[in-house]
């Protein structure tokens, strides 16, 4: 481990209050906790990308959602991006770019809004149907668009919005990176996954189990497949040619996170009782965990991986640096 700042996020579990907090790995220290948020409501849903974290906050009072405003902390100061009487929520960052969706009542249709620090906000769009689950890469922002059993996916490349899908069929849930825009599809039979890069939109699966949580690497992506005997989940990795499975075991795998060419994710043992987390680390996989702790929501950085688990009292978090687990939260 080096003495490099690396940030990331956890949302406290059990009291039902979230804190944004940002890890310090020190050469010599140890780990520091830095509070983020001090103040008499509910932050949550944190995302981060570079210094800079974006999350949700109740500024309006915990249980008005009307009050609830996109967060900005930009490595030195906090600074609050939304003043208004919308619903605000799902805030996504790359870079400098953010992304989130909003609504301005209860009976309201969801929009896609995105900032700038030199563009400053800008609805993209403006209809009668739910815009949402916005993905952000750059300046692109993808999401899909509908409702129903009809939703499309649309990608907005910095200054013209674009509907990449139209058909009968449910696109949903985009995932975005400088390789293109993945999205999951339900064909009527089951859910399929779909790509578009530079030149065309592939479909990378047709089979008859789910393939969901498409996630980019570098030059790679990786998702949730199933095995067609057993049900159970696998890990899937497409390298821009071929697709194989990582994941071929007794397990059932959850959601992919990936890095690089770097994937993690965590394992239920139908024999168990208990999850563990496993990486995919370019080469090979490795079980980073095996105990009786419910270990969950893993995060991955060039270097590290993060989760929380379930100790039999409260969740805590736990990282490993490819030598060790270091244990930097205990709540007690």
């Amino acid at each position: 481990m080096n003495g490099n700042r690396w940030s990331f996020r956890e949302a406290m579990l059990g009291s039902g209050l979230f804190l944004l907090l940002a890890v310090v790995p020190c050469r010599a220290a140890g780990w520091t906790i830095t509070q983020l948020t001090d103040n008499n409501y509910s932050d949550f849903t944190p995302d981060f990308s570079g210094t800079n974290l974006v999350w949700c906050a109740n500024a309006g009072g915990d249980g008005n959602a009307s009050g609830r405003e996109i967060m900005l902390y930009d490595g030195g100061n906090t600074v609050q991006l939304t003043t208004n009487g919308y619903e605000d929520s799902a805030p996504r960052v790359s870079g400098n770019g953010i992304c989130w969706q909003g609504k301005p009542d209860l009976g309201a249709d969801w929009e896609i809004f995105y900032y700038t620090p030199t563009a400053g906000k800008v609805q993209l769009t403006d209809n009668g149907v739910n815009d949402w689950g916005a993905g952000i890469c750059g300046e692109r922002v993808a999401w899909h668009s509908g409702s129903g059993t009809n939703c499309e996916i649309y990608l907005y490349d910095g200054s013209t919005t674009t509907q990449l899908t139209t058909n009968a069929w449910q696109d949903m849930s985009p995932s975005i990176s400088s390789d293109g825009v993945a999205w999951i599809c339900n064909d009527g039979s089951d859910w399929e996954i779909f790509l578009r890069d530079a030149a065309e939109t592939k479909q990378l699966t047709n089979n008859t189990v789910d393939d969901t949580a498409p996630c980019f690497g570098h030059g790679v992506m990786f998702w949730r497949t199933e095995n067609p005997s057993t049900y159970l989940g696998q890990i899937a990795m497409y390298d821009g040619t071929n697709v194989v499975i990582l994941s071929d075991d007794s397990l059932d795998n959850e959601a992919p996170v990936a890095f690089g060419r770097r994937a993690a994710w965590s394992s239920q043992d139908p024999e168990k009782e208990s999850s563990d987390i496993f990486l995919y680390t370019g080469s090979g996989i490795q079980r980073v965990t095996d105990d009786a702790y419910d270990d969950n929501n893993p995060v991955i950085s060039e270097s590290l991986v993060v989760w929380s688990a379930y100790d039999g009292h409260d969740h805590e978090i736990f990282v490993y640096d490819g030598v060790g687990r270091h244990h930097p939260v205990d709540g007690q």
